[in-house]
């Protein structure tokens, strides 16, 4: 697929601060493209540029290869669905999903076969007649997106959509937001600091950090082969432990130091010089956990820890455990074949996991974290 929503080094500048800064990315056709990051990190202004509702600094703004940089709100083939969802209280919601067309002056008939296409859609048919204060949080957010799907935009923007809603709630609301992408095939961009949602709704993703783009790609790449140390740590759990490269061999490998275990070979996200300080991170499902000296594991990273805590989390359990001056977390699921029954605070135990399970990442100039 082409690109089809593209923004084009742009930049959006309040005074000396940066919100977007020299932002180049495309979006697909029809695609699911998550703008995820922390607070502060430029993905809302990034939404509202794409809107219309703010102009960049420089750079240029193309749809399906329009230039839309200047274009005004009214005249973008594009509709939001906000976080607050801004309903009209004293409409119905058949109201509240037509009003777009009855601005733009189309005929009644129109409106009324339109209005119940949408309703069918999101699954309110009897709830048409409901001011939006008889409607649940799920409820209103159907409308909105209703609402903005009926004039049938190239784009639909969505803002936190679900920000408003408890957890059991945008689980069921992610699959419907989901759904309805099938059904319609508009191509949906949406802002979210929360990464579960932008792990199960989206194609691509955007994980940004200070105004820029950190990095993009699927979900899987995103999580798996994080680029920084930023992404790695925002997107999932993980640790990270102190090290340096002992040695580097000719196919790109390194051998690496880090305190509390045993040197391995692994491979780098980037070329390193032998010397160069790194941070080793590796998920807490890749790291198994036992009380006695696992047997059998050659090829794996094999280290003596000490239990600091245990989080007791259902159907698993979350250890923080001390190696030497540093912290690492570890998960391990309560099932019938654990021989060695249950791990408890203070316990001496052993950490191991395959050093391909280990992602070593460019330490310059990050301070070791006192844990």
């Amino acid at each position: 697929m082409e690109a089809f929503l593209e923004f084009d080094d742009v930049t959006r500048s309040f005074g000396n601060v940066h919100a977007v800064d020299h932002v180049t990315l495309a979006v697909k056709k029809s695609e699911v493209f998550g703008l995820l990051g922390p607070s502060g990190c430029g993905k809302t202004t990034l939404l509202r540029l794409a809107a219309g509702f703010d102009r960049p600094s420089s750079g240029r703004i193309r749809l399906n290869g329009r230039d839309i940089t200047m274009l005004p709100p009214e005249k973008r083939p594009v509709n939001t669905v906000f976080q607050n969802y801004a309903l009209f209280p004293h409409l119905s919601v058949a109201e509240n999903i037509a009003f777009g067309l009855r601005v733009a002056g189309r005929p009644r008939s129109e409106i009324r076969a339109e209005v119940a296409c949408m309703l069918a859609l999101v699954q309110l048919e009897a709830h048409a007649g409901k001011k939006p204060l008889q409607l649940s949080g799920g409820q209103k957010q159907r409308v909105a997106i209703a609402r903005a799907l009926i004039n049938k935009p190239e784009v639909l923007l969505l803002d936190e959509p679900l920000a408003a809603l408890d957890l059991k709630l945008r689980q069921r609301m992610l699959m419907e937001l989901s759904r309805i992408h099938e059904e319609v095939g508009t191509t949906f961009v949406f802002v979210t600091h929360d990464q579960g949602e932008a792990m199960s709704l989206s194609d691509r993703i955007a994980v940004m950090n200070h105004g820029r783009v950190e990095q993009l790609g699927t979900p899987r790449e995103i999580y798996s082969t994080p680029r920084t140390s930023f992404v790695a740590s925002f997107v999932g759990d993980t640790s990270f432990l102190h090290g340096y490269i002992r040695a580097v061999s000719a196919t790109g490998g390194a051998v690496i130091e880090a305190v509390g275990l045993p040197a391995f070979e692994a491979a780098l996200q980037k070329p390193l010089a032998c010397g160069s300080e790194v941070l080793v991170s590796v998920r807490p499902e890749k790291i198994s956990v036992s009380a006695a000296p696992p047997a059998g594991h050659d090829g794996m990273v094999v280290a003596p820890a000490s239990v600091e805590d245990v989080i007791f989390l259902g159907p698993e359990s979350r250890y923080a455990l001390r190696l030497g001056t540093q912290r690492l977390w570890a998960l391990r699921l309560h099932d019938r074949d654990h021989d060695s029954g249950p791990i408890c605070k203070g316990q001496e135990v052993w950490v191991q996991f395959a050093p391909e399970d280990a992602l070593v990442l460019d330490g310059t100039g990050v301070a070791p974290r006192g844990l």
